[in-house]
């Protein structure tokens, strides 16, 4: 089974009623970027960014040096060709690879078709070229090295001369692109950062599926994000409990489909507990799995629906939480279904569904237990992934037609109504943060699925930019910040970086107190969290340190002082930046003259009789 539903309803209803601007001026002073750029001159470079989506355009100029050769070190497409690389599936092409196709007219090899994945790595790392030169359109780290993972096709139809494609997804393939960009970060040797913009609701939700698990286990030594999922806004998530057992009561669950196409309910319970499950069709007609032990399974279909009842350990999602699924399919048609449960036996006796697809704009809901909170995906939900929902900050902007779009997802400030909610299934926050994306800007192919619709490209971007709304975008949105933050510091744990977003959050009247299962932790705030990484620097680096050295100020516009509280000659000095160059400064008497310096981050290395050590400055 997959925990991933095609996104092009979802994205169809987005550009119908499509909202706002980008990562430039006015998302850039939402979220304090404008400020963290004059003050610590950053852009990214020597840093990775892990693009797990639906590829990329590496022919567009938001990707290109100056020279018109890639900024891309690899791309990694597991769907289309096939090398015989290590990995067994799709082909492997490195920076050499995508030169010699950017040079060479045709088909490319590998490609983003629809424009998802495109756009979204263009806002954490596009440079803006292009356009019209207008900062909106320029990424959060525009000089970081991009790897571009290929993982998901969107399946969309063909339209005025450009041709359509099939959709693919196999959830097997998210433990191979995490073992790629494990190789690949590891082979370059850069502070490095990944985003996974998949996934929808569905699943245990806990961190305990075989996917979340891998992400946990990626995510404690490598910087994760995944966005909590666009499943806000409807009665997706139902939550109850059985509290007898017998032929009477019955818990009686009813599910209204009132949209043609799939749809999937996935409950679990607890292990200890059994219940009868079944399925009533909107005829009548009942289908009875029967009840199986643990490490068994039962079904029953009418040949349009199949519900399956899946004792622990042999679930669709390879769960180690210890519960039971009970996991229903209907493949077509409308209508009110009632899943019905009984108690056997009960020690716990809880409950907690899911419906997929059910969100705003959809009339799919559950009629019974129904709520919103716990529409978090799964994958977000696994403990150490930074998990950001979306909010509204400019509900506007400026079509190449010359007319104004946007309004219907929200009033500025508040969270985008098609945002998900913790908690997750085990009861834990789930969400992290909120960051703006309604909407940002990203880059546009104009044979693309998004090409296709002129009022979704933006004025100013000579029609290679446009739209990216929901939490698509405001989860690379955070990536580029933790990209600059790694760029201040390299050394900066996944678990560090994480805590420095919770607690540099900012609450305001839209998010109410905080921690909630809404806004996390607060709003996002840039320029508190890069002060915080520099104040951290600042502080004597336990990297390198063999005696006390004190350096003052710092941040520095010209003269960095140097004090060595012991009285030990220097023997040697050098000032490095945050790549390893090593930069000409000229020494004075217990200092350093740093005024040649660009402004931005580096390191100052001082040997002495009693060892090495290493301080971060910042030079304004």
């Amino acid at each position: 089974m997959k925990n991933y539903r095609p996104l092009l309803p979802l994205l169809l209803l987005l550009l119908l009623c499509t909202c706002v601007r980008a990562q430039g001026t006015r998302a850039a002073a939402e979220t304090r970027l404008d400020e963290v750029y004059p003050a610590y001159n950053l852009s990214g470079e020597g840093v990775l960014v892990v693009m797990i989506d639906r590829g990329i355009d590496y022919h567009h100029p938001a990707f290109l040096k100056p020279d018109g050769t890639t900024r891309l070190a690899y791309v990694f497409d597991m769907i289309n060709g096939d090398d015989g690389n290590p990995y067994g599936v799709g082909q492997v092409l490195d920076a050499a690879d995508i030169n010699a196709d950017i040079s060479t007219a045709g088909v490319p090899v590998s490609n983003d078709n629809h424009g998802h994945g495109t756009a979204c790595t263009g806002i954490i790392a596009g440079n803006g070229a292009g356009s019209n030169g207008n900062s909106d359109f320029s990424g959060v780290a525009p000089e970081a090295t991009i790897i571009s993972i290929k993982l998901v096709q969107d399946g969309f139809p063909p339209a005025g001369g450009s041709p359509g494609e099939a959709g693919f997804f196999n959830p097997d393939y998210i433990l191979i692109a995490l073992q790629f960009a494990r190789d690949k970060i590891a082979e370059l040797g850069l502070p490095s950062v990944t985003l996974m913009n998949i996934g929808s609701i569905g699943g245990p939700t806990d961190g305990t599926s075989t996917v979340g698990r891998a992400l946990t286990d990626f995510a404690a030594d490598h910087a994760f994000v995944c966005g909590v999922g666009d499943d806000g806004g409807a009665n997706n998530v139902a939550r109850g409990s059985i509290n007898s057992v017998g032929a009477s009561p019955v818990v009686d669950i009813r599910i209204s489909k009132m949209t043609e196409g799939n749809m999937d309910v996935d409950l679990w319970y607890a292990a200890n507990d059994r219940f009868e499950a079944r399925l009533i069709l909107p005829g009548g007609e009942q289908l009875v799995p029967g009840v199986p032990n643990n490490a068994a399974r039962t079904s029953e279909t009418d040949g349009i629906a199949t519900i399956w009842h899946n004792g622990a350990d042999v679930d669709f999602y390879g769960s180690t939480g210890d519960r039971r699924e009970v996991f229903t399919r209907i493949s077509s048609g409308t209508g009110i279904y009632t899943l019905r449960l009984r108690g056997i036996t009960v020690n716990n006796g809880d409950f907690i569904a899911t419906m997929n697809p059910a969100h705003v704009g959809l009339d799919n809901e559950f009629l019974d237990f129904g709520t919103n909170d716990g529409s978090i995906n799964d994958y977000s939900a696994s403990p150490g992934v930074i998990s950001p929902s979306d909010y509204v900050f400019a509900p506007t902007f400026m079509s190449v037609d010359g007319n104004t779009y946007g309004g219907g997802q929200g009033a500025p400030g508040e969270i985008w109504t098609g945002s998900s909610k913790g908690p997750t299934q085990d009861g834990r926050l789930g969400i992290d943060f909120a960051s703006p994306g309604e909407v940002l800007f990203g880059p546009y192919s104009p044979g693309s699925f998004y090409g296709r619709f002129q009022t979704n490209r933006v004025a100013g971007g000579n029609d290679l930019y446009g739209i990216q709304n929901a939490v698509s975008a405001a989860a690379p949105l955070t990536t580029g910040i933790i990209a600059l933050m790694l760029e201040v510091d390299p050394s900066l744990t996944p678990a560090e970086i994480l805590s420095i977003l919770q607690t540099t959050a900012r609450s305001d009247n839209f998010t109410g107190n905080t921690p909630n299962n809404t806004f996390g932790h607060g709003k996002i705030d840039a320029k508190a969290a890069l002060d915080e990484v520099n104040r951290i620097v600042g502080i004597d680096d336990p990297r390198a340190q063999a005696f006390l050295l004190d350096i003052y100020p710092n941040p520095v516009r010209n003269l960095l002082k140097i004090s060595l509280p012991d009285g030990q000659p220097i023997r040697e000095l050098g000032v490095y930046d945050v790549v390893g160059r090593k930069h000409t400064v000229s020494a004075v008497s217990g200092a350093v003259n740093v005024q040649s310096l660009a402004s931005g981050s580096y390191f100052l290395r001082v040997r002495t009789a009693g060892g090495v050590v290493v301080k971060r400055f910042v030079k304004l």
